[in-house]
């Protein structure tokens, strides 16, 4: 029995000669896989093929062509929708709803039901509760009406919780706050309001009196000590217009501002 090696490249079988037979099994012939003179680089593998087996015309013909491996056919990769497209399902599609709708009430749920809006803001948002006080901290006279489940009623941003805090002219909270009283009225163009005051008695404010701290914020107060009623200086500018333009009484213009109330 002859020891053959072949190598075999891409379209041929040659035989080699000077395989060591420790590479070869009892009663068989080596084929090793070789690199030719072609650009295509092959891998060397050594196995053992028993002669029975291989056709004589692969043992003696050199020109003996050698089939490519067919190529197995692989499936194609499942798609998953929620993987490759997740904004997709979240958005719905083909008449699928999604679930944006969801996500949205949730989010309103978390931050609160839109039931307030204001009629002095330019854009009469509905805003929850925290939002509207947040808004209004340095906007106390602000008209605020509130949905009750079939309309808007008017109601006052004291009634939500909101305190003015005077002195602080950067919004912060004093932490020596001096309530101003039980009631406190301020008189504004849009109306007469009830609101709740809270004096500075901090370092801030660099030793103001009540009425200074009044008058910085832009109240003028009704008495020199211990105020509890205020009007503002838009409105006595307003009064004093209507007093020389149309003859406008204060009687009358109280009365105009009682009406505002009442609107």
């Amino acid at each position: 029995m002859q020891l053959y090696c072949y190598q075999i490249a891409k379209s041929r079988c040659e035989r080699v000669d000077g395989v060591s037979p420790v590479k070869v099994g009892r009663g068989g012939s080596v084929l090793q896989y070789a690199g030719g003179p072609s650009t295509h680089r092959t891998q060397h593998v050594a196995f053992t093929i028993p002669d029975s087996h291989i056709p004589q015309e692969v043992l003696y013909d050199q020109n003996f062509p050698i089939q490519e491996p067919a190529e197995s056919k692989k499936a194609p990769p499942k798609r998953y929708t929620n993987s490759d497209h997740p904004m997709r399902e979240w958005q719905g599609y083909d008449g699928k709803a999604g679930f944006r709708e969801e996500y949205l009430l949730e989010l309103l749920r978390r931050n609160g039901d839109p039931i307030f809006q204001c009629d002095s803001c330019p854009l009469g948002l509905l805003v929850c509760k925290s939002c509207c006080l947040k808004l209004h901290s340095s906007l106390p006279l602000h008209v605020v009406r509130e949905w009750n489940g079939e309309q808007f009623t008017k109601t006052t941003l004291r009634e939500l919780g909101l305190r003015v805090q005077i002195g602080h002219f950067d919004g912060s909270e004093c932490i020596c706050p001096e309530r101003a009283g039980r009631t406190f009225t301020v008189l504004d163009i849009n109306g007469i309001h009830e609101v709740d005051v809270d004096y500075c008695s901090c370092d801030r404010r660099e030793g103001a009196t009540r009425r200074q701290q009044l008058l910085r914020f832009g109240w003028y107060p009704a008495t020199p000590l211990h105020p509890r009623m205020c009007a503002t200086l838009t409105l006595l500018d307003q009064f004093h217009a209507l007093t020389h333009a149309g003859k406008v009484s204060a009687y009358d213009y109280y009365r105009y501002l009682n009406t505002m109330m009442d609107a």
